[in-house]
């Protein structure tokens, strides 16, 4: 079975409508002025995102059925990481040493 698993996706504090990446980065594709996903971008469960009960502002990726999810910050999930290895233990994979 696939777990749930956090993407780093939030919803801004008191703004229902702006959305922001875990490195502060704005999200500026993927949804409507209002808010709403586009689907188009983003494959959400039927009828989400919905902050239910006005807690749910973290996004998590449920692999079972490929699609997302809002839910609680609080709620436990799995991350997914992007690790960027130092330069000096970087091996570029396009070139050789020959």
């Amino acid at each position: 079975s696939a777990a749930h698993c956090w993407i780093g996706l939030h919803r801004l504090p008191d703004l229902e409508t702006e959305w922001q990446w875990a490195d502060g980065t704005t999200v500026d594709f993927g949804f409507t002025d209002a808010g709403a996903p586009i689907s188009s971008f983003y494959h959400w469960r039927p009828d989400e995102p919905n902050n239910a009960d006005g807690i749910e502002s973290c996004v998590e990726y449920y692999g079972y059925i490929s699609a997302l999810n809002d839910d609680a910050c609080t709620s436990l999930g799995y991350p997914i990481c992007n690790a960027v290895p130092s330069s000096s233990n970087s091996t570029d994979p396009t070139t050789t040493s020959e």
